[in-house]
């Protein structure tokens, strides 16, 4: 059973080291950079590729899933009581945007399609690999449930594009 202190940590960790794994698959490879981070995602050297997953909010609750929809948290009767924490966690992928270059005002379409034959396969094995682990987490009663979020395209800006997906993930408190 994952819980107490380390307990989103610990998760985060396990979708770092799994979806870093399979974005071996990416038609541009596994990011040279993997790792939890905390707060807001900084794009930091994106042209080598990068993987990070954060740890962003907490709560507790008695209802998990919520019936209202993702990060529709509910009250609790009482928070003394709650029997659930539930973390929400995002994963980005980020790599870099096709620049012009030189005098030349607009990328060509063949770099534009190159870079989203990328974002594409790494949405996917973000996406598909993360529910893969929240899977196993939950069959293996490790987490009590998890929520998968709208997985969105990020950038481009500041020469990054990539995808964002976040989850929700319960554990006992």
């Amino acid at each position: 059973m994952i819980q107490g202190v380390r307990a989103f940590y610990d998760v985060a960790s396990m979708l770092v080291t799994g979806v870093g794994a399979e974005l071996t698959a990416s038609p541009a490879g596994t990011p040279e950079r993997a790792c939890v981070v905390p707060g807001e995602i900084a794009w930091d050297e994106c042209d080598c590729g990068m993987l990070a997953v954060s740890p962003r909010a907490w709560t507790v609750t008695d209802s998990f899933p919520e019936t209202t929809g993702f990060g529709g948290a509910a009250t609790p009767v009482s928070p003394c009581t709650a029997p659930w924490l539930v973390g929400t966690i995002e994963l980005q992928v980020i790599r870099c945007a096709p620049s012009p270059d030189g005098n030349v005002l607009s990328v060509s379409c063949e770099r534009l399609d190159v870079a989203a034959e990328v974002l594409v396969a790494d949405a996917y094995l973000t996406l598909t690999t993360t529910i893969s682990i929240l899977c196993e987490l939950k069959s293996d009663e490790q987490i009590v449930d998890y929520v998968v979020g709208e997985q969105l395209t990020v950038g481009p800006q500041g020469g990054c594009v990539g995808t964002s997906l976040t989850v929700q993930v319960s554990v006992d408190r």
